[in-house]
């Protein structure tokens, strides 16, 4: 017996099908921030800070 599984563009054209366009741009933007976010956050941890302690004179 065969199980019907969607294909990945079925998944991705109903909910953008029924979005206007502008809630489609919205989406996209949303998408490059949350993607530039993880960049950040992962450049942050790798990241090494150094604390100096001294005079400062």
């Amino acid at each position: 017996m065969a199980y019907f599984l969607p294909s990945r563009t079925a998944i991705v054209c109903i909910p953008n099908c029924l979005l206007s366009s502008g809630e489609i741009d919205q989406i996209r933007k949303s998408k490059e921030i949350d993607k530039s976010l993880f960049r950040e956050k992962t450049y942050v941890k790798k990241l090494v800070k150094i604390l100096l302690l001294g005079a400062g004179e």
